[in-house]
């Protein structure tokens, strides 16, 4: 009898991945990474946008709203999303970035500081690097 061995296959789209500086960074909570995953799995491959209400990130992650929106904006504040508002009544729209260097250091922790200085520092960065 032969044990076939069935390889994953990343083009299938059944899969949701996260950047490992993400996973490993000990500045990003179990729930930060939960929500993150929540906002990949919706994304797309092209772009990495996604368009889920708070209450489908709520149902998919198990957490409460108020813990999706707060945990939202920390996500931003690291620099890890975008999120363009919608007007009232519509979903808004997230965009999972890209990592960058600046990133990295951040989410390694070797810069220590709030989020919101940090993400103000990685803005800055993109601006001079032109990204």
């Amino acid at each position: 009898m032969e044990n076939r061995i069935e390889v994953r296959d990343m083009r299938e789209g059944n899969f949701v991945w996260m950047h490992k500086y993400i996973f490993a960074s000990k500045q990003i909570t179990p729930a930060s990474k939960i929500i993150y995953l929540s906002l990949a799995y919706f994304a797309n491959n092209t772009d990495q946008e996604c368009h889920p209400s708070i209450t489908k990130i709520s149902e998919i992650s198990g957490y409460s709203r108020p813990t999706v929106v707060a945990t939202l904006r920390r996500l931003r504040d690291f620099g890890l999303i975008d999120i363009c508002k919608a007007e009232k009544g519509k979903v808004n729209r997230y965009i999972l970035l890209r990592i960058t260097m600046v990133g990295m250091r951040v989410l390694e922790g070797a810069w220590k500081t709030s989020p919101t200085m940090a993400r103000g520092f990685i803005r800055k960065m993109r601006r001079k690097s032109g990204s």
